[in-house]
């Protein structure tokens, strides 16, 4: 899930837009509207002209000079979007929310559904491809997940989220930790958090979406260890694991928000802290040990740890199971779906996703040929040797490259490439969040009462540094890409050497 800089944010920052756009007029049929996050496309550099340059290019030359208009605006928290689009006063083309939230405006009717949300599911496939010839480039994995995976709509009727959403960017929800500090067996666990062990040395996120489910496996890690015995003893297939993973990691009964109410009240006495941004920096500076993150601001603060304080983190994904996030591309309601589909089209051409993916450091949905080159152009051995560790990537890559081909041999485990690349073994451990739906009001009447009490003048202190220290990251701007690059050299230049 893309995460943008949120009190950071507010304090650096406005949004392009947040003002809305009128109602379309026949003048503006060559008008594409989109609303994204902050930092979440590729903008252009010395050698290529930003997507949303070449996207207008690209669509001259298909309709014999056409030209057309991008007007791009965007947003720094889901909550702002639908905030902004329930004025009333705002249309967008294509929006590009996440997963949780693409449920909430199914629900709500907020979006246009992109293929008749009635398709059969052995027919998604097939109908997608009529509107965007590159869906095919799309992981089949997600492809599939996208499919399979339903949500109410408006009617209360069973809809499947591919009939509604382009997946965009994806990943996976863990700890970002300093092997240095924290012992490798209690970092795969959930548990970790409350362990007096690490006190004051972990963080959580100020949101209750995601504390609620890091909660949610911490109350249940006997349950899910005993599943995943079942699973290993063969008891149960690898869908009805994950399919109990869902379930479970889902969970909102009365019953279990007692349960993670009092669990978020003891982690409040044991942790650092509640951040949303700054712990990709406290951690690179040594403030906390443990940050738990999103699998794409892990690699950013990996990539800036190296790069700055030659520093090596890594990044896990906890036994108990967590959360695999989506950020996806829907219709506005009275979209423009002429210009909007050339667009979904367009940017699951795999070459321009690998352009999104290196600018911003997240893991795209689009799988082929270009995405496995620049992947392994990034994490390849220098030399394969029998230290080597040989990744096997075939769940996502699938047919979009040819078979055999999707086998990388690395010499790092649970680092930038277990991030962004996560093996099947911890994909099937992972679920989709759903939306809090009727039960939204007592979770977050919840949440208020675990972190109601006032802090103490310290952790107001922490709090002011923790800012300052995120405002001097934000400078360390495209610390990713500079360390990719830098690695890429280095392998080029000893082969030239050799």
């Amino acid at each position: 899930m893309k995460k943008p800089f949120c009190l950071l944010g507010c304090l650096l920052f406005s949004s392009i837009s947040l003002v809305g756009c009128s109602s379309k007029t026949k003048q503006d049929d060559n008008v594409l509207r989109i609303y994204n996050w902050q930092d979440y496309i590729f903008e252009g550099d010395d050698e290529n002209d930003s997507v949303i340059e070449q996207f207008k290019e690209y669509y001259k030359e298909k309709h014999d000079g056409k030209e057309i208009k991008v007007e791009y605006y965007t947003f720094e928290t889901n909550e702002n979007m639908l905030n902004v689009l329930n004025t009333g006063k705002s249309q967008y083309d294509l929006i590009c929310p996440s997963d949780y939230t693409i449920q909430k405006m199914i629900k709500d009717g907020l979006v246009e559904p992109i293929i008749d949300p009635t398709t059969p599911e052995d027919k998604i496939e097939e109908e997608m491809t009529k509107k965007l010839p590159n869906y095919t480039s799309i992981s089949p994995y997600i492809r599939e997940l996208f499919e399979t995976s339903l949500t109410k709509n408006k009617q209360g009727e069973d809809v499947s989220w591919a009939s509604y959403s382009i997946p965009y960017m994806w990943g996976t929800m863990g700890f970002m930790y300093d092997p240095n500090q924290v012992d490798e067996e209690d970092i795969k666990s959930w548990s970790v958090v409350w362990d007096k062990k690490y006190k004051y040395k972990a963080t959580l996120k100020d949101s209750v979406r995601d504390t609620y489910c890091a909660c949610v496996f911490y109350v249940y890690q006997d349950e899910l260890n005993e599943l995943s015995a079942k699973l290993e003893s063969k008891e149960i297939t690898e869908s009805q694991y994950t399919a109990k993973i869902t379930e479970i990691m889902n969970r909102k009964d009365k019953a279990t928000i007692k349960k993670v109410e009092k669990a978020l009240q003891e982690a409040k006495e044991n942790i650092y802290g509640f951040e949303v941004d700054s712990g990709k920096s406290d951690i690179v500076t040594g403030k906390i040990a443990i940050n738990f993150c999103w699998s794409g601001d892990a690699v950013y603060s990996m990539d800036t740890a190296e790069e700055e304080n030659d520093t090596y983190l890594n990044y896990v994904v906890p036994k108990e199971g967590s959360n695999i996030w989506f950020d996806g591309w829907v219709l506005g309601k009275n979209a423009n779906k002429e210009l909007a589909y050339e667009f979904l089209n367009f940017l699951c051409d795999p070459r321009i996703a690998s352009l999104n993916m290196n600018e911003i450091g997240y893991t795209s949905s689009v799988a082929g040929n270009e995405i496995l080159d620049m992947v392994k152009e990034w994490y390849e051995s220098e030399e394969i040797t029998e230290d080597s560790y040989a990744v096997d990537l075939s769940w996502f890559f699938g047919d979009t490259v040819e078979e055999g081909e999707a086998i990388i041999y690395t010499d790092e485990l649970d680092r930038q490439f277990s991030a962004q690349y996560p093996d099947y073994e911890t994909v099937i451990r992972c679920a989709i969040m759903e939306d809090f739906g009727k039960e939204n009001t007592a979770i977050l009447e919840m949440w208020s009462r675990a972190k109601s009490e006032s802090h103490s003048l310290w952790a107001w202190i922490v709090i002011i540094l923790s800012i300052v220290a995120a405002v001097a990251f934000v400078c360390i701007s495209k610390a990713n890409r500079h360390v990719r690059t830098k690695r890429v050299a280095n392998k080029n230049k000893l082969n030239q050497t050799n």
